[in-house]
């Protein structure tokens, strides 16, 4: 049972990161990224949204050197991998596409949320440092910022995570009576007559849909482990 878990966690964190970084690599940036930040040199993009991109770009690739060099046990790269990298994608993506201008509260949220990112990262990859008291005094602050918005941010998650479990368990059952009335079939048929195959069977398209139901089923269970976690 032990080797199980050990293999599941390695699979979540090493999966998840070597796919994000093939879609990333060889999907968006080629495509996205590189107009991008041509656009935001010409003044037509705001310079912190190019900045937020290229963080979310740059968060899994420092995240998965962190957990080659520093963690060798499989719970600490869960801990590393929903308490820090986790969090750092979904600040990302907030302001990204749900937060576009900052107002006095939002600004207050995700800085403390930041900064709390920030305090686990430091303390996973150094540990509580007690016999030093300004830092001890810091990570005290830090820790009450942690419970505070564990338990925020798992009440919010909570109320996006239960639709989104509904929604993959009724597209799981779909999908099941779909597949065993092989309806697909037909559908095959057509995609290869009209040369449609070739777009969905893309190496690409399949990273994408990979990846967005391994990033959907993981954030299902997140409300529960961050809030554990912090």
């Amino acid at each position: 049972m032990q080797s199980l878990r050990n293999f599941l966690f390695r699979t979540i964190f090493w999966g998840w990161n070597l796919i994000f970084l093939a879609v990333v690599y060889f999907g968006i940036l080629p495509f996205v990224g590189i107009w991008l930040v041509i656009a935001t040199f010409e003044g037509d993009i705001p310079v912190d949204f190019c900045l937020t991109f290229l963080t979310l770009i740059a968060v899994p690739i420092v995240c998965s050197i962190c957990g080659l060099r520093y963690f060798r046990e499989p719970t600490e790269l869960m801990r590393w991998f929903y308490g820090v990298e986790a969090p750092l994608v979904t600040w990302c993506l907030v302001r990204l596409f749900l937060i576009r201008e900052l107002t006095l509260a939002s600004t207050l949220i995700l800085g403390t949320l930041l900064v709390c990112i920030v305090a686990f990262a430091i303390e996973v990859l150094q540990g509580y440092r007690a016999n030093r008291r300004v830092f001890s005094v810091l990570q005290m602050i830090a820790h009450t910022l942690m419970l505070f918005m564990g338990v925020y941010l798992g009440m919010v998650l909570l109320f996006y995570a239960l639709p989104v479990a509904v929604w993959l368990l009724i597209g799981l059952y779909h999908l099941a009576i779909a597949f065993l009335s092989f309806s697909w079939v037909e559908v095959l048929g057509q995609s290869i007559t009209n040369g449609s195959m070739f777009i969905i069977f893309h190496p690409l398209s399949l990273l994408f849909i990979l990846l967005f139901g391994f990033t959907t089923t993981l954030f299902v269970g997140m409300p529960f482990v961050d809030k554990s976690i912090y």
